[in-house]
Order: C-alpha cells, then sequence, then structure tokens
C-alpha cells in the first residue's frame, strides 16, 4: 500500500474541507486546527495522542477533534496502516446549524473526543463526505449535514468552547508567541526567547507546553506551516514560500508541510477554494499578507 491523500475545499456548503487518506507509513507530527474535525475510519486503525494519552481508532469508529486542540495521528500499526475521510467544517459553519437546531442563539459546541463509537453517526460522516465528493444535489448536502450536527449535539456534546477549563495564558506565553511570529522566518534559540521574557529556559519550556500543548520550538514550526497555507492561498510559489517562512529550501517545506496538512504544497493549492479560510490554526494567516507586504514594499 502506498501513502496517498486528496485535499479538497468544497464549495456548498461554504466553510467546509475534506480529506481522503490511505496512510501506512505517513505520521502527523502535533497540530491543532482552526475547524472541527470529523472523520470516519473505513479500514485499518488510526492512532492519536490526545491530552496526554494514546487512544486508537479501529475501522468503523468516527474520530472527533474540537478546534484548536493538539493531537498527533498515525496508523496504529504499520503493517496495516489505515484508511479514513475526515471533514474540516469551519467553527461558524457548526455555529450556524447548532443555534437553528437547538432554536436558540448560535454558540460553539464542544464535543467527546477524540474516539466515538457509534455506527450511526459513522454512516452520516460516510454518507456526507461521499456526497461533498461527488455529483450531488446541494439540497441533499445540506440535509446531511444538518442530520451529522444534530446527531452531534444531541448525542455527543460535552458543553461550549467558549468554556476553558484551563487557566487564562500567562503573559510570557502571549509575549514569547507573538515573538516567535515577529521572526516566523528567522532561527531562534530557546535560551534567546526565554531571556525575552525573562524566565529560565527549563521553567519557560515547561510553561510554554502547558498553555499550547506544544513545546516552543513544536509551535514555531507549526506557525510556519500556517503562514505558508496563508502564502500559498495568495497564490505565491511554493520556493517563495519556503524562503519567506524560514525554511531551507522548497523540499524541506515540502516534507514538513505534508506532517502538519497530509498533503504536500502542490496538492494542498489545488484542492482551495481562496474564498475560504485555511483549515489549520486561527491568529497566523493574516500575518502571510503582512509577510508579502513587508517584503514587496518599496525602498525609501
Amino acid at each position: 500500500m502506498h501513502d496517498r491523500a486528496e485535499y479538497r475545499e468544497v464549495a456548498d456548503p461554504g466553510g467546509l474541507a475534506v480529506l481522503s487518506a490511505n496512510f501506512r507509513d505517513h505520521s502527523f507530527v502535533p497540530h491543532c486546527h482552526a475547524t472541527y474535525v470529523l472523520g470516519v475510519v473505513d479500514a485499518g486503525e488510526g492512532a492519536t495522542t490526545y491530552q496526554g494519552r494514546r487512544h486508537v481508532a479501529p475501522t468503523g469508529a468516527v474520530m472527533l477533534i474540537n478546534p484548536g486542540e493538539v493531537h498527533t495521528g498515525a496508523p496504529a500499526s504499520v503493517e496495516r496502516g489505515w484508511r479514513y475521510r475526515m471533514l474540516y467544517p469551519s467553527i461558524a459553519l457548526v455555529e450556524r446549524h447548532v443555534g437553528a437546531i437547538c432554536g436558540k442563539e448560535a454558540f460553539r459546541p464542544r464535543f467527546r473526543a477524540p474516539v466515538i463509537h457509534d455506527a450511526l453517526l459513522a454512516t452520516l460522516v460516510s454518507d456526507l463526505h461521499s456526497a461533498l465528493t461527488s455529483p450531488t444535489p446541494v439540497r441533499s448536502q445540506h440535509k446531511l449535514f444538518d442530520r451529522t450536527i444534530r446527531h452531534l449535539v444531541t448525542g455527543h456534546m460535552a458543553g461550549v468552547l467558549d468554556e476553558d477549563p484551563r487557566d487564562p495564558c500567562p503573559r510570557p506565553v502571549t509575549v514569547a508567541k507573538a515573538y516567535l511570529c515577529a521572526r516566523i522566518a528567522e532561527p531562534v534559540r530557546l535560551t534567546a526567547l526565554a531571556a525575552h521574557v525573562a524566565l529560565s529556559p527549563f521553567y519557560f519550556s515547561r510553561l510554554f507546553k502547558k498553555h499550547t500543548g506544544m513545546a516552543p520550538y513544536v509551535w514555531l514550526e507549526h506557525a510556519r506551516i500556517v503562514r505558508a497555507a496563508g502564502l500559498l492561498r495568495l497564490g505565491r510559489r511554493v520556493s517563495e514560500v519556503a524562503q519567506l517562512t524560514g525554511f531551507s529550501d522548497q523540499a524541506h517545506l515540502t516534507r514538513r508541510f505534508k506532517r502538519v496538512v497530509g498533503v504536500p504544497p502542490g496538492a494542498f493549492v489545488r484542492g482551495l477554494r481562496r474564498d475560504l479560510p485555511s483549515p489549520l490554526h486561527p491568529e497566523l494567516e493574516p500575518a502571510a499578507r503582512m509577510a508579502l507586504d513587508r517584503r514587496h514594499a518599496p525602498a525609501g
């Protein structure tokens, strides 16, 4: 079995992307998304590390990750691999449907994660993915999406995303993230980053990981990938994007990009709808345009 995957953003309902993948050797590094992640395992078994624990999703299981939650992904066994299909609905899209379902003001649901054993939900997710990737009337797609979200809300909702049980992000972590984003194409040493927030490297690393779910160097690479996705969406060449985001060359960017997104940059671009947000993580993509503005600003 050869690793292969296809990524595509769909036109209707807007704010939704899909991924079909068949992996034996490929694994995802710790990352998160600005969207919900909802999928079904069609064959084999997948594994994800989520909130410090390894979870296995067998054939027929549903995988669900809430926005902003750090996780990994890989086959549970390289001998068997796994084949799966994922949906990436935007927060806004889910909010609209949840509001209509509950008959009140829209809110951001938090669902049980990351592995759900629910045969009906698996069928709904499978049917919805098939409808979105084949010639299916838009009305049928909308009905399937509504049924899927309705079943999630009534059977698997665990709270509201805005109810964050963690402590507020401390100022040193916020400052460090801003520092990294401002120097995204530069090599940054841990000692310099810790000194910038007046903490020891050891204490700073522990604090940063506690509140972001990633070590500082992992968070920086994730930020670079998100910035790269934003630049690709703006139509920039892959080689230029690699230079703007701190990768040594196009091949380096391609390897690292695939370990977060699941497909290389070229395949990502082919699946884009440029009027939709990137299905990666939040606050960094606008900085892609700023990076271009600085690069192409007239001298003087």
